[in-house]
């Protein structure tokens, strides 16, 4: 197996960690000229290639994701500790 192989199967693993660790994420979405984040709950495709989230048709987000489908999405581990900033 190469070392890139072995880099990206390790990298896989840590992101499945990472996401089944935590429960919610950030969604940035934006509309006309103005960001707008919102703290959703999420889950993750098997294959770590998606991220599903769900929201009701009345909400900005789904407005602004019907405008512009680009987004960014944050999971953070903190844990509001000092060792978060080792």
């Amino acid at each position: 197996m190469s070392s890139e192989m072995r880099i990206d199967m390790n990298l896989a693993a840590r992101v499945s960690q990472l996401l089944g660790r935590q429960l919610q994420g950030v969604l940035a979405t934006q509309d006309e000229d103005r960001l707008h984040t919102s703290l959703m709950a999420f889950a993750e495709t098997a294959d770590l290639s998606q991220l599903v989230i769900a929201t009701l048709r009345e909400t900005r987000k789904h407005a602004n994701l019907l405008r512009n489908p680009q987004v960014s999405f944050l999971v953070d581990n903190r844990c509001n500790s000092a060792t978060d900033y080792a």
